[in-house]
Formats: structure tokens, sequence, C-alpha cells
């Protein structure tokens, strides 16, 4: 099976990153599990640096307060502002496409399906866009 990439916003990776997580819990056929894992350890990979930029810029507009604890208030419009600046960045990821076949047996939402729809194969893509207009 060949390598695929798709390119997502950082805002969209929390998301998928969140129904990976669900599935991941799950007996799957080890193929899928594979790259199911492959995937989620890329994702993870992209979230801890989100998170460390992130931490940065609630540094640069927070305060401490008497715990030494940093907390954005008093500039919470430029650390939003800024914020959903970052989070339009593109990233481009990795991965073999998943079998929506081989994974047919797992319980997944609406909303974890479609998280994950880019990740299909074409071909399992093409059969759920069927059912769905069916």
């Amino acid at each position: 099976m060949e390598v695929k990439k798709v390119s997502l916003k950082l805002s969209e990776l929390r998301n998928i990153s969140v129904s990976l997580s669900k599935i991941l819990s799950q007996d799957m056929p080890v193929k899928q599990a594979y790259r199911m894992s492959k995937l989620a350890k890329s994702a993870d990979k992209e979230m801890k640096e989100m998170e460390e930029q992130r931490m940065a810029l609630v540094k640069k507009y927070g305060e401490k307060n008497v715990k030494g604890d940093v907390a954005v208030k008093e500039k919470m419009q430029e650390f939003m502002d800024e914020l959903n600046e970052f989070l339009k960045e593109e990233i481009e990821m990795s991965f073999i496409p998943l079998d929506l076949n081989a994974i047919s047996d797992l319980k997944l939402s609406p909303l974890d399906l479609a998280n994950l729809d880019m990740f299909l194969d074409e071909k399992s893509a093409s059969l759920l866009e069927e059912r769905n207009n069916a």
C-alpha cells in the first residue's frame, strides 16, 4: 500500500487526535492497528509541538499569580488573535490509508468518522459516501 500525504490545519489536528485515541483502545486487525498507531504517533508529535507553541503564547501574554502559575487575563484578545492565526498553520502528515471495511466492526461516532475521513483509502471513502447518499 502506498504512503499518502495530507495537508491539514493545526486547528483540525485536535479533533483528529481525539478520534484516533478513541479508536486505538479497540481491537482491530493487526495491519489496521499498525497503520492506526503510526497515524496516532504522527498526530501526537504534532500535538506536542502545537502545545509547546501555545504555552509560549501563554507565557508571552500571561501573568503569574501568587502560586506561580501563568494565566492570560489582561491581554486575552491579543492572545486569542495570535493563537487563532497560529492554528491556521498548515502541516503535512504522511500515512498509509485505512481500509474502512477492515475496521467496520469498531464503534465510531459519525463525528469520529468525519474527522478521520481524509485518512481512509479512496475506495473506502467512496463506499462511505455512497452509503451516506443512499
